[in-house]
């Protein structure tokens, strides 16, 4: 599984009008992160339908909503109930 990313296309922000970078939400090591390259920490917990799916790399202003995509889950855990 991978972690939840929007992709902002070339959308400016709606604030400054810099450009945008997608935020990553889930739990991220170090490697990944690395792998990702310019990107936004959103934090665990998503709520979709109302966290923002970009970041302006200026102004840092957040917009747009991030979908249910793919979410990884926390080390240590199944994933499952």
């Amino acid at each position: 599984m991978g972690d939840l990313i929007a992709d902002s296309g070339s959308q400016p922000c709606p604030t400054c009008g810099g450009s945008a970078r997608p935020i990553v939400y889930g739990e991220v090591d170090l490697e990944t992160l690395d792998g990702l390259g310019d990107v936004a920490l959103g934090g665990c917990v998503v709520v979709i339908e109302q966290s923002p799916a970009w970041e302006c790399r200026r102004c840092k202003a957040r917009w747009g909503i991030a979908e249910a995509a793919r979410v990884r889950p926390r080390r240590g855990t199944s994933g499952g109930a």
